[in-house]
């Protein structure tokens, strides 16, 4: 009932634009991870709004966070403030949960109502075949990921360890990262080492068309380029600021810097911990407005999408 309503909400009817195909990670009936709340007419469901927790990870500390979405009604219960409700619901729940960190892509005038507010910076940028020229990448061979056809674990495992090299990201296990490359339709790859006899991984993404949805390499930054040429011909990347360096703009057709992650602070002293620092000592130093600086510093180092599909994308220089 809840899939059928975000399909019908959202104008979903070809099979392969069904949430339940373009994010497998959320949307699949053993999944009893994600909490929702839903408005009802007698017994049909007709407005509903997801949340979905994920331990969010910084070196060795963690912070206790979820992302909200699938925010959906049915169009012709629309103008009733049936949002509204379902969200305040939500909010109620999450604080008697104890979450501290709420996070969501989306329009501000519809969410900042609700204690969203943008947070951080994300650098986009667009490479094609022009930029194979400026490029010198090492050895290397691109190979799609299948994780149902791999003799054993020894690929998602190299990938999940490439991912788990960011210092702040969500905590996934192999198969969770798996389905997450998966969804909006993308096509996964992995990156092996030419130079290597051992075939050691350095680096994957997921693409559909020109567009990369997750990344994570420990090769140099020509080596993934020229990597993603080799599968897209032209390709538009989103990383987090830290990659806005004088070594990649050189390297990109055109590059834009863009907000598109929300949050909400639930718990201010949490989250200044979760960052590196103790409140006592980093709250006289930060701004009257403490939660715009803490969000800042959050979403400089993080990507997020409306659905929580990505959260932190990894790096060999993104520490």
């Amino acid at each position: 009932m809840l899939i059928d309503v975000m399909n019908r909400s959202f104008g979903f009817v070809d099979a392969a634009a069904k949430f339940e195909h373009i994010l497998p990670k959320l949307y699949r009936p053993d999944n009893a991870e994600m909490i929702h709340f839903g408005a009802f007419e007698g017994e049909n469901l007709v407005s509903s709004v997801g949340l979905y927790p994920l331990m969010l990870i910084n070196g060795g500390k963690t912070v206790s966070s979820a992302c909200i979405g699938a925010v959906s009604t049915l169009p012709e219960y629309r103008g009733r403030g049936l949002f509204t409700k379902v969200m305040d619901q939500l909010l109620l729940c999450a604080r008697e949960m104890r979450f501290d960190l709420l996070y969501l892509g989306g329009n501000r005038l519809r969410y900042g109502r609700f204690g969203f507010e943008y947070g951080g910076r994300n650098l986009s940028v667009h490479i094609s075949g022009r930029t194979r020229a400026l490029l010198s990448p090492s050895a290397f061979e691109v190979v799609p990921y299948d994780e149902h056809s791999d003799a054993d674990l020894s690929v998602a495992k190299e990938i999940l360890g490439i991912y788990e090299r960011a210092p702040m990201r969500a905590a996934r296990t192999a198969d969770k990262l798996y389905s997450t490359l998966c969804s909006w339709n993308c096509k996964p790859y992995y990156v092996i080492d030419g130079r290597s006899a051992s075939r050691r991984i350095v680096g994957y993404f997921a693409v559909n068309g020109e567009s990369v949805s997750e990344i994570g390499f420990t090769c140099d930054i020509d080596t993934i380029f020229a990597a993603l040429i080799s599968v897209c011909g032209n390709a538009e990347v989103t990383f987090p600021m830290s990659f806005y360096t004088p070594e990649v703009l050189a390297r990109v057709d055109h590059y834009g810097v863009s907000q598109n992650h929300m949050f909400k602070i639930l718990n201010e002293d949490a989250v200044i911990r979760f960052l590196g620092a103790e409140p006592a000592a980093i709250c006289p130093l930060l701004s009257d407005d403490r939660h715009t600086r803490i969000r800042q510093i959050l979403g400089d180092s993080a990507f997020d999408s409306v659905t929580g599909t990505n959260i932190f994308i990894s790096g060999a220089d993104s520490a």
